[in-house]
């Protein structure tokens, strides 16, 4: 697919459409009134991408320059006019987007499933066209089947996605949206949500964050989860810095036998 461009056109505002498939769901309000006043100083630098529909136009790329020249109210815009077909204009959408600003992860992941209705494509076919691998398209697309208040925590930028991802494996909804309050609340690393993943898998997770874990995460000091206490000296310790022993069932009688006559060696000390 090769889009045919024309010369830089200046086109009014009037007949250009906003693009039926947005890529960007939201606007940074202090970055789009910095954009505002760009334009109200110097006007449109980079031309938009728009393809031809009818007698009118569709923005490819440059929505937001649109946007900002309707506000400051410039009737004119410079622009390029490419006739490619429906799957053309997104593909370049695409890449104008990811080339030159940062996308909103969840953004992309609604872009990304729109082209693939919109286009009749597979998760194969889509990653071929934008250059990426079927892993990363596929992910994304999966990310739309997330808990809404999962999505809403990292569309703003309050929870990474890496760690959202684990914390929407939780099934269950109530302990889900307690530990993704904690996590807003406190900051949350990847590599600690898959540990409450892996608790709540095996039934230790507890239902009610405490605010001890509160404090923990606030501090930038390890999440303590749950806490165990040593076999060997009795003390207590995170569950993260526990090791797992493997042993024969006899030995760990001997062991605990042996553990008996320590304890009773110990008292006839202190009695001494």
């Amino acid at each position: 697919m090769v889009a045919k461009h024309e010369l830089v056109k200046i086109i009014s505002l009037d007949i250009i459409d906003d693009p039926r498939l947005a890529i960007r769901t939201r606007t940074d309000d202090s970055a789009f009134d910095e954009l505002c006043s760009s334009i109200r100083a110097l006007g449109v630098l980079q031309p938009i991408l728009v393809k031809p529909v009818k007698d009118r136009y569709e923005v490819i790329a440059g929505h937001r320059r649109v946007l900002a020249s309707r506000a400051v109210g410039l009737l004119t815009i410079p622009a390029i006019v490419c006739r490619v077909d429906a799957a053309g204009a997104e593909v370049i959408k695409l890449h104008e987007n990811f080339c030159r600003e940062n996308v909103n992860i969840v953004d992309e992941a609604i872009f990304l499933e729109g082209v693939m209705a919109r286009c009749n494509l597979t998760v194969v076919e889509l990653a071929e066209k934008i250059g990426r691998s079927e892993s990363y398209v596929r992910e994304r697309i999966e990310m739309k089947n997330w808990d809404t208040e999962v999505l809403e925590a990292v569309w703003r930028g309050d929870i990474s996605a890496s760690a959202a991802g684990w914390i929407n494996k939780i099934s269950d909804e109530p302990v889900r949206r307690d530990w993704l309050g904690i996590a807003i609340r406190g900051g949350l690393t990847a590599a600690t949500a898959q540990h409450w993943y892996q608790q709540w898998s095996m039934g230790k997770l507890p239902e009610k964050p405490t605010e001890e874990i509160v404090e923990d995460l606030k501090t930038g000091q390890p999440v303590s989860v749950k806490k165990v206490k040593c076999s060997l000296c009795g003390l207590e310790m995170p569950l993260t810095e526990a090791i797992l022993l493997y042993g024969h069932k006899e030995c760990a009688d001997y062991w605990k036998i042996q553990q008996r006559v320590n304890a009773e060696a110990e008292k006839d000390k202190k009695h001494d």
